[in-house]
C-alpha cells in the first residue's frame, strides 16, 4: 500500500524546523538590520518590536475525493521576537458538487432533479515557527488544528426547497511548509516592501469526524498575494521614534 504524503511531509518539516535553531539568532538579527537599513536616521535597535501583529490571506485548494475545492481563508495573529507566529484562522467553502452514491459519505439524493452543494465552515489555531527570515524572503513550518462543520444540501431543482440537509462536525490537524517573497522598497517608496507573495503546501488529517461527513483528509496548497502587517507596524514604530528623536534634539538620530 503506498504511503500517504503526510509520512513524507512531517519528517521534512521537522528536519527543517530543527535546522533553523542553529541559524535563527543570526537570521533574526540580520533581518532586523536589513529590513530597516533604508531608514538611515534610526539605529536598528530602536526599530525592533518584540511583538508585532500579523495577517495573512489564505486561499487554499483542497483535494477532496479526487476533486479540487476552493477554500477561502484568512489568518490573524502575532509575531513574537521575529521567531514564530501564534494566531487563529477562519475558512469557508461553498461549492456545487456531484454527490457520491453511498449516502453514508455525503448527500443522499443523487437524482438530477436535485441540486447539491457542499459548504465548509472551519476555525483553526496555528503555531508557525520560522526556518529562516531574510530581507526579501522567509520560510516557516505551519502547525494547525481546528474545529469545523460540513453542511451538505440537496435542494429541489425546480422549487428550490431543501430536500435534505446534513450538518456534521469534524476536527482537522495539519502541517505545511510556507515560503514568502517580499518586495524591496522600489524607487525608494517604502510601502512597496509591505507587499509580496506567499506559497504554502501541506497535508491535512482528520482527528475526528461524524460518520457521514465528507472525507477532508488530503493534500492542500495555497498561492496568494501577501501584505506584511508586521513590517507596517515596525515602520510606523520607527517613524514615531524618529519623530520623537528629532523633537528631543538627540544628535544620535
Amino acid at each position: 500500500m503506498p504511503r500517504k504524503p503526510v509520512y513524507y511531509i512531517i519528517p521534512v518539516a521537522i528536519l527543517l524546523w530543527t535546522a533553523r535553531a542553529q541559524a535563527q539568532e543570526a537570521d533574526s538579527l540580520q533581518a532586523s538590520i536589513s529590513d530597516t537599513s533604508y531608514m538611515s536616521a534610526i539605529p536598528p535597535a530602536h526599530c525592533v518590536m518584540p511583538i508585532k501583529p500579523t495577517a495573512d490571506f489564505d486561499q487554499r485548494f483542497y483535494y477532496i475525493q479526487n476533486r479540487r475545492a476552493n477554500v477561502w481563508g484568512y489568518r490573524v495573529g502575532v509575531l513574537i521576537k521575529d521567531k514564530y507566529k501564534l494566531g487563529i484562522g477562519g475558512y469557508y467553502m461553498n461549492e456545487a458538487v456531484t454527490p457520491v452514491a453511498d449516502p453514508h459519505l455525503a448527500v443522499s439524493r443523487t437524482s438530477s432533479d436535485y441540486n447539491h452543494r457542499q459548504r465548509l465552515y472551519l476555525g483553526t489555531v496555528y503555531y508557525e515557527p520560522y526556518i529562516t527570515r531574510r530581507e526579501y524572503w522567509e520560510s516557516s513550518v505551519v502547525f494547525e488544528a481546528g474545529y469545523g462543520r460540513s453542511v451538505n444540501l440537496s435542494t429541489d431543482a425546480v422549487t428550490g426547497e431543501v430536500a435534505d440537509k446534513q450538518n456534521k462536525a469534524f476536527v482537522p490537524a495539519g502541517i505545511g511548509l510556507s515560503v514568502s517573497l517580499k518586495l524591496p522598497p522600489l524607487f525608494g517608496w517604502v510601502p512597496m516592501h509591505w507587499l509580496g507573495i506567499n506559497a504554502m503546501a501541506g497535508y491535512r488529517q482528520l482527528l475526528y469526524k461524524d460518520a457521514d461527513t465528507y472525507n477532508y483528509d488530503g493534500v492542500y496548497w495555497s498561492l496568494s498575494g501577501a501584505i506584511f502587517l508586521d513590517r507596517i507596524a515596525e515602520d510606523i514604530h520607527c517613524w514615531k521614534e524618529r519623530k520623537e528623536g528629532r523633537k528631543s534634539g538627540n544628535n544620535r538620530w
